[in-house]
């Protein structure tokens, strides 16, 4: 987000397209996002642009408890409570000796 030519907002989004035989998924995972505390009040105007496609699943694995009002006011839910942990593949390692 941009006002009189300078940036005051920014949201990184980072994506991936998943494919299941026919089916095409796009999921978003959103790192972060500012905005300048002069322009809070269209903030929610600024988020909604960034997460509008209908057809992206959006993932905000990292919420910091100050955004959450924000994230709750554009309707996402949580999905979960808690934090997982993804081992890694067993399939990169060397075979023992």
């Amino acid at each position: 987000m941009e006002a009189d030519g300078v940036a005051v907002g920014a949201a990184l989004l980072t994506f991936s397209t998943v494919r299941s035989g026919e089916n095409t998924q796009t999921r978003w995972n959103v790192t972060s996002w500012y905005v300048e505390p002069a322009y809070k009040s269209v903030a929610a105007v600024f988020t909604s642009r960034a997460l509008r496609r209908k057809d992206v699943t959006y993932i905000n694995i990292s919420v910091r408890p100050a955004a959450r009002p924000n994230i709750n006011a554009e309707g996402v839910r949580p999905y979960s409570q808690g934090q997982y942990v993804v081992p890694p593949s067993r399939a990169g390692r060397p075979k023992a000796r």
